[in-house]
């Protein structure tokens, strides 16, 4: 009986380390979701780490092939932009008004 109850102890652990690795996949994926809707609302496209890699190690040749211009989109506008979450250095200072009695001098 003791050894049944250590087999479903740890049963019910590895139960739980699955259930927190599922619990992070799923929170990286709604962050992924996110992060689309932010950039599909601004225009942006998100690449992937994969394709981001991809696209590094792919050949100049294969980059001529792909060089189409649209006449949909404003060529100063990037296709694709990788968004990553900015965080300013400094907080942003709001400059105080004048008091009453300084404005009358």
């Amino acid at each position: 009986m003791l050894q049944k109850a250590h087999m479903k102890i740890h049963d019910l652990t590895i139960c739980n380390e699955q259930s927190k690795a599922r619990e992070h996949e799923l929170m990286d994926r709604i962050t992924q979701i996110e992060l689309a809707h932010v950039a599909s609302s601004s225009g942006a496209t998100i690449i992937s780490a994969k394709e981001r890699e991809s696209a590094q190690t792919t050949p100049v040749e294969d980059e001529k092939e792909d060089t189409k211009v649209d006449t949909e989109e404003p060529e100063s506008m990037p296709k694709s932009e990788v968004l990553t979450p900015t965080v300013p250095e400094k907080p942003l200072i709001q400059k105080r008004t004048r008091s009453k009695r300084n404005r009358q001098n």
